[in-house]
């Protein structure tokens, strides 16, 4: 429970007990002070400001492989293996488990920590149907500049 309740809860029974007529049920001396030593107890307990979670939160993603035209694993077609391969280094990067988190600066490490983020291929696309979370778009372009409006125009309407 947290600290707000035990709050609110000690003080309702403070004014219970300085208005006992008003209170449907009357404590011993005993039992107050018990019950007083136990909340005290409580209060005097450290507030957990970040805890724990217990869920690793998954976010889906979609990779856009726009190729020229070579097949699945060759020249700009980047193979499943390879993409699946970068999601597990952006999901170590991202959680703090490679091996150059030693380099983080000392003024961050006290706040450095693994959110528990995942990020996985989507399994379902918007409408609802089964999806490798993959998808490959065949392009014309060598280069795109993403500075140029008309480079930005010809991938979009290749993605769309």
């Amino acid at each position: 429970m947290n600290r707000p309740f035990f709050v609110f809860l000690f003080i309702s029974l403070v004014s219970c007990h300085l208005h006992a007529q008003r209170c449907a049920t009357q404590k011993t001396k005993k039992q107050s002070r018990i019950f007083e030593k136990w909340i005290n107890d409580k209060l005097a307990e450290p507030v957990l400001l970040f805890r724990k979670q217990s869920y690793t939160y998954r976010i889906p993603v979609v990779v856009h492989v726009i190729h020229q035209g070579e097949e699945p694993g060759t020249g700009t077609n980047i193979s499943d293996a390879q993409i699946r391969s970068q999601i597990k280094v952006l999901n170590e990067d991202f959680n703090r488990l490679n091996a150059d988190t030693i380099y983080t600066p000392d003024i961050f490490k006290g706040v450095a920590a693994n959110p528990e983020i995942e990020f996985v291929l989507a399994y379902q696309d918007p409408s609802g149907s089964d999806t490798i979370g993959i998808t490959r778009t065949f392009g014309r372009a060598y280069s795109w500049n993403p500075a140029d409006r008309e480079d930005r125009i010809k991938l979009k309407s290749i993605i769309m």
